[in-house]
């Protein structure tokens, strides 16, 4: 554990001397700025790509793991996080009893079944597409990754609003324009 704050507190370092050599130095601290949220976007895939596979080690290395479940091979998978694609791989393991096939990893990441977003994406996809179009949503929902339009409205469609609450939104209107 000591390794990685040391490692962590090396990266943030580094991270502003560069930033500072780059931008103070040349534009000002308005390219500073510019800089380190580019940085800081690189830093948050990286943290959270190590966050995941050593999580993945720690279900690994588990006893409770090894007496219960069996593990089979490794994959990648690739998620989208408001930082951009994080890449990782994950072990599939068997139920010794059961034999049952599951990726621990998902379970305890509560990661769904080839869902490619996760849920504060798809959140700001469908925040920013009630402001603008559905391309833009889709570009700013995560950082360089381009989300399709229609994948946009694909989020947008699986959404189900009670029938009750729309007509008593528009029951709530007819009554303010009749007042």
């Amino acid at each position: 554990m000591e390794n990685i704050l040391h490692d962590f507190n090396k990266k943030v370092i580094s991270l502003v001397i560069n930033c500072l050599k780059n931008s103070i130095t040349e534009k000002g601290i308005s390219n500073f700025t510019n800089d380190l949220e580019s940085e800081m976007i690189k830093f948050g895939i990286e943290v959270t790509q190590f966050v995941v596979e050593y999580s993945e080690d720690i279900i690994f290395k588990l006893k409770e793991r090894k007496e219960k479940f069996e593990s089979l091979e490794k994959d990648e998978r690739t998620i989208i996080s408001i930082f951009g694609e994080i890449n990782f791989k994950r072990r599939y393991y068997q139920d010794k009893e059961t034999k049952e096939r599951i990726y621990l990893l998902n379970q305890f990441l509560k990661l769904e079944k080839r869902e490619r977003m996760l849920p504060n994406v798809k959140e700001r996809l469908i925040e920013e597409a009630r402001e603008t179009s559905y391309r833009k949503a889709g570009q700013k929902a995560s950082y360089g990754t381009e989300i399709s339009k229609q994948t946009v409205k694909n989020e947008i469609n699986k959404l189900k609003f009670k029938t009750e609450i729309v007509e008593e939104k528009e029951n709530n209107r007819s009554l303010k324009l009749h007042k």
